[in-house]
């Protein structure tokens, strides 16, 4: 039963400590690919701990296991007593493991039906847009009559790229042409499922932290990932000229994804001075030991644990 001890003291860390550092690790948008990489393997590794956790301490009690020993080998390596006697606590660990699951179970039905309602919604929206809307010469695009000058994305069957006639007469050719690159990197890399996940999550479990910030922190890494693209197409002045033109007109629709919605202060700085490399390589280096520290630290503790 230590080990589910132990894991479920582990996803207890993650949730309440890591956003700390992750949220330092993010917060200059120099290796957005890996900030989400960060985020993710933390909600992964908490969710699959707490699951363990439980299966843990069900095999205890099924397996008449008696966790003594474990415990006693641990204490005496940190020195804090030599032999203590535990009582059987095969009952309680069963109430408990019950109750863990039957939360789990009703939480993990909730999160998959709110993902569900996201991507329809989201599809539904997209058909919508293209029933009101004017097709484009582009491919996926379409026009959309508004004085609201924006542009933003959503995801459907198949995809949609929406631009208002005010951000179409607002945006030069080159400008335009920025915005819509952005836009097709968030459709092209699949942002959108895993914001739908990451949210259907956390609006059942908002009072934690990890998931509760994980949602704000990935979708701004997730635009700088698309201004990344884009700006590999396009000149960075022109995306940057673009986003502040459309900026403070937010997109028509929560589904979405808009070129101007999320971050746009630390997004310009980032574009019109872009960081040194070596800072880039040194937060690469940092995030990846990140991942690979969250992902092996519930091995390495069982191997001085038990």
């Amino acid at each position: 039963m230590s080990g589910g001890l132990g894991l479920l003291l582990y996803a207890v860390l993650l949730t309440w400590v890591s956003p700390v550092l992750l949220r330092r690790l993010g917060n200059r948008g120099l290796a957005p690919h890996l900030a989400v990489a960060t985020w993710l393997t933390a909600m992964v590794s908490t969710v699959v701990a707490w699951g363990m956790a439980i299966v843990s301490l069900f095999s205890s009690v099924i397996g008449k296991e008696n966790d003594a020993s474990v415990l006693h080998l641990c204490l005496r390596v940190i020195g804090v007593a030599r032999q203590i006697d535990l009582p059987d606590r095969s009952p309680v660990t069963l109430l408990v493991a019950t109750a863990a699951a039957t939360g789990t179970a009703v939480i993990v039905a909730r999160a998959v039906r709110a993902a569900r309602r996201l991507q329809a919604n989201s599809f539904e929206h997209a058909d919508s847009i293209r029933i009101v809307g004017t097709a484009t010469e582009t491919p996926g695009v379409v026009l959309i009559d508004a004085d609201e000058p924006t542009a933003y994305c959503v995801a459907g069957r198949p995809d949609a790229i929406v631009v208002t006639t005010a951000a179409q007469n607002t945006l030069t050719p080159t400008e335009l042409a920025a915005v819509l690159a952005h836009e097709q990197a968030h459709l092209d890399g699949r942002h959108h499922g895993i914001l739908t996940v990451v949210r259907a999550i956390a609006l059942n479990v908002p009072r934690l932290p990890l998931f509760r910030e994980g949602v704000p922190a990935v979708a701004n890494a997730r635009e700088m990932c698309a201004d990344d693209a884009a700006v590999r197409r396009h000149d960075a002045s022109a995306l940057l000229s673009g986003l502040i033109k459309l900026a403070g007109h937010p997109a028509m629709a929560a589904e979405r994804m808009g070129a101007a919605d999320s971050a746009l202060v630390a997004r310009a700085l980032r574009l019109a001075a872009p960081p040194h490399p070596a800072w880039i390589w040194g937060l690469r280096i940092i995030s990846m030991a990140s991942i690979a520290i969250t992902i092996t630290a519930p091995v390495l503790g069982e191997l001085f644990c038990v």
